[in-house]
């Protein structure tokens, strides 16, 4: 399990965040959001197709001035959720960042993304990552969540990426 998480967190040092600047949703909005990254994720890369038949819909990053800006990060939101998720297509990865109330609100975030991810994937395997983290490996998938963001506005982060895409290093 500890070189999955290892592998794991190589997929997040591809994705950048800006924890600070997001809206804080409920526990349950944050795991179903990462729940549907565990979904379209599989050896092939990231299924954006799977992932809009799922209510996601892209979007895409402006200046002030509305001019669009260049990013490889695809992001997608549901009009009903301020949850982001995003997908960096070349490596695999699908990622979620969201604030919460606060860090007494972490924690359940764990508790219930675990629980919904031995929903759709029963074998799963679950340790810890880190100091605060949680990893979660089963059906050639490798996830993991964390405590990001500051005290004054505290978030977390997941992201979930195919297992042969990890051990590649993409």
């Amino acid at each position: 399990m500890a070189k999955a998480v290892r592998l794991a967190a190589l997929a997040l040092l591809t994705i950048p965040v800006a924890a600070a600047a997001q809206t804080t949703n409920p526990p349950a909005a944050i795991v179903e959001a990462a729940a549907d990254c565990w979904q379209v994720v599989g050896p092939a890369g990231v299924d954006q197709a799977a992932l809009v038949a799922k209510g996601w819909k892209a979007g895409e990053l402006r200046e002030k001035t509305g001019k669009a800006v260049a990013s490889p990060l695809k992001f997608y939101a549901k009009p009903t959720s301020t949850v982001v998720v995003m997908v960096l297509p070349n490596s695999g990865a699908c990622s979620v960042v969201s604030g919460v109330t606060g860090l007494d609100a972490y924690r359940p975030v764990m508790d219930l993304l675990q629980t919904r991810l031995k929903q759709v994937e029963p074998a799963l395997k679950a340790g810890r990552a880190g100091k605060n983290g949680a990893a979660f490996l089963g059906g050639g998938r490798i996830a993991l969540i964390e405590p990001t963001g500051t005290k004054e506005q505290p978030s977390v982060r997941y992201t979930v990426t195919a297992e042969s895409a990890a051990k590649k290093g993409r």
